[in-house]
């Protein structure tokens, strides 16, 4: 069980990711399986084992991902409330750093779609599964790993993954509700929300301070 306090007044650090957070890239998959390979992709298997049982082969998946991540993303629908919840954390004194998944070649137009949707932020980072990095030490770096070496406070995304067990380390996980997570068990200690419009009013009153 986590207990909250009300702290207003502490700045914290808030990482967000891109697709399926601010821009519902999702849905251009969406088309262009259908268009391309005559695909339906239901929206509850945009991600994971649901999607490559719809898509068969990885090469396909490489290819609808290669398509999303590149000028299409500029035609992808912005998540209603993120613009304005960003920029009401941004006001309030926090800071926010993008932190995508996405391959180095796709941080141009995430970047050029934030500037297009007038979305603020501080820093912009990457991680890929599919262009691994390493870290001095030899540890892969990830989200996780970004986020835990960065001593980050908040990680806003439409995937848990691995992000459930920094919880442990104090980082305030938010799942943002998406037809293709609804079916992810959700542990204790990470959070799941309905909609952009309420993660402001969340942050700007409560965070995390122990668990019990």
């Amino acid at each position: 069980m986590f207990l909250y306090v009300f702290a207003v007044f502490q700045k914290m650090r808030i990482a967000i990711d891109f697709d399926g957070t601010i821009a519902n890239t999702y849905l251009l998959q969406q088309r262009f399986c259908k268009e391309r390979f005559g695909i339906h992709l239901p929206l509850e298997a945009s991600v994971g084992t649901l999607r490559k049982s719809f898509l068969i082969t990885e090469e396909r998946i490489k290819e609808a991902k290669e398509y999303v991540h590149g000028e299409a993303t500029l035609s992808a629908p912005l998540m209603s409330g993120a613009r304005e919840a960003i920029q009401k954390l941004i006001a309030a004194g926090h800071t926010v750093i993008i932190l995508t998944g996405r391959v180095q070649a796709g941080m141009k137009y995430a970047k050029e779609y934030l500037a297009q949707h007038r979305i603020p932020y501080h820093h912009f980072l990457f991680v890929s599964d599919d262009e691994p990095r390493r870290l001095k030490n030899g540890e892969i770096l990830s989200k996780e790993a970004v986020l835990h070496h960065l001593h980050f406070d908040v990680m806003i995304d439409d995937q848990l993954k691995e992000l459930a067990k920094l919880t442990a380390a104090g980082v305030t996980i938010i799942i943002l509700d998406q037809p293709w997570n609804r079916t992810e068990d959700i542990p204790p200690g990470v959070i799941r929300m309905n909609d952009w419009k309420v993660i402001p009013q969340f942050l700007l009153t409560a965070v995390p301070a122990a668990a019990a």
